[in-house]
């Protein structure tokens, strides 16, 4: 069944890069190279396609596109966990085709994919592919309804509609995927986490994703944007107090445990009465696995 193709952006704002082709590959549609390692680096407006210490070819931009079933590729140094505290550098594998482009002198690695292999990768990425299936299952369409709200509101041009407000104190500048102008998403949590091929190891991932093929949540006809959190604070925020300035009615603030013997957080004070205590949440767990 066709399904669209999608553009992951892997690595951005890089003055060079390494990769490596496993298998046949076609560059730019006319050149033929098979089990290669390349470095790219930026010249102007141009990139620089280096093999060891010689320039092999200069353009504005390079497309290798996989011609065999198992042909992948690997970049160095992809950046996880950015911003976080545990921010680090690792090689990646990925299948499908790798765009390589410069923006204002700096490179960009951009992984076009179908969005079913995309979702596999997420959900070997995002957690343990050794998790209770149904928990597998329910993810997979998450994610996937996620990833299609994206592309929806990028279709439609609503992506940036609720990305500013002015008051008579404050200007409100609402950050979300406004650095993501070459590609549909990115590829780590500001997203959702995708590492190609590298940590899928398990079958059970990949059923997950094929015996939910397609299945989304709508809402009020459209593809809901189904964010999420892999962390548990206690309850969740509204929509509109994190990520752009609407309300959507199926992302209220939900309780991570029985409601009733909490009183409702309506000041500073209560919560930071909350943070200081070791409520009964759900994932407030003493034991350690």
């Amino acid at each position: 069944m066709k399904q669209p193709i999608i553009k992951v952006g892997i690595l951005t704002n890089q003055q060079s890069a390494k990769f490596f082709l496993h298998g046949p590959f076609i560059i730019n549609g006319t050149e033929k190279v098979d089990n290669a390692g390349f470095t790219v680096t930026v010249k102007g407006d141009n990139i620089c396609l280096h093999q060891e210490e010689k320039i092999i070819d200069e353009q504005k931009e390079f497309i290798f596109k996989p011609k065999g079933k198992k042909s992948k590729f690997d970049i160095d140094n992809v950046i996880i966990g950015i911003d976080f505290h545990w921010e680090q550098k690792e090689k990646e594998t990925f299948e499908g085709e790798l765009l390589i482009i410069n923006r204002n002198g700096k490179l960009s690695m951009i992984n076009e994919i179908e969005v079913e292999k995309y979702l596999q990768s997420v959900i070997s990425s995002e957690m343990n592919a050794e998790s209770p299936y149904e928990y597998l299952r329910a993810h997979s369409i998450i994610s996937r309804s996620w990833l299609l709200s994206q592309l929806d509101e990028t279709k439609n041009g609503t992506a940036k509609q609720h990305n500013f407000t002015l008051t008579e104190n404050e200007i409100i500048k609402w950050y979300d995927r406004e650095d993501h102008e070459d590609f549909d998403v990115c590829a780590d949590d500001h997203c959702q986490r995708y590492q190609g091929v590298t940590k899928i190891r398990d079958n059970k991932a990949l059923s997950a994703v094929k015996e939910t093929f397609g299945m989304i949540l709508t809402y009020d006809g459209r593809v809901c944007d189904t964010r999420y959190s892999k962390c548990c604070g206690g309850f969740s925020e509204e929509f509109q107090n994190v990520w752009q300035d609407n309300e959507v009615p199926y992302l209220k603030s939900t309780y991570d445990f029985d409601s009733s013997k909490f009183e409702i957080i309506n000041s500073e004070e209560k919560a930071i009465e909350f943070i200081s205590s070791q409520p009964e949440a759900y994932c407030n767990t003493k034991d350690p696995e």
